[in-house]
């Protein structure tokens, strides 16, 4: 049983490697902030708990799966969890909605002497808003 394991193991090892880091070092570095800045943010952030957050996700799991996941770490606005394939921006625009998404982009891959190589793949959670008062005094002009 050990050696079936332990070659299990060594298969694993020689087709693919991964890692996970969570962290914002790919963004940037942290500047202090003036007092007008920490007043825009603070006032942003006000706005965002206002807000409803539509969470628009892929079918991996059900709706109800994310619901309960979500109830359990979720406590910054209300939310709704949306599917991809169901989600029409025209149903949720509006200054009372706050928008979470998953994505995902491949920074890099290196090809060595493996037989698969290396893929870097950030994947990260996209939350914002939109101030539809400036959008639609844009689009006047």
């Amino acid at each position: 049983m050990k050696f079936k394991f332990l070659l299990f193991i060594l298969i694993i090892w020689q087709t693919g490697i991964s890692q996970v880091g969570v962290g914002t070092g790919f963004v940037g570095k942290q500047k202090r902030l003036g007092k007008k800045q920490k007043a825009k943010i603070k006032d942003k952030l006000e706005n965002f708990k206002k807000t409803k957050t539509i969470f628009v996700l892929s079918d991996i799991y059900d709706k109800p799966t994310y619901d309960s996941i979500l109830k359990a770490s979720w406590h910054v606005t209300p939310f709704e969890v949306v599917k991809q394939k169901d989600f029409n921006f025209n149903d949720y625009a509006g200054n009372q909605y706050s928008y979470a998404f998953i994505d995902w982009e491949q920074v890099e891959f290196i090809k060595n002497n493996m037989p698969t190589g290396n893929a870097i793949v950030r994947v990260f959670m996209d939350i914002f808003m939109y101030d539809f008062d400036t959008i639609k005094k844009q689009l006047s002009k």
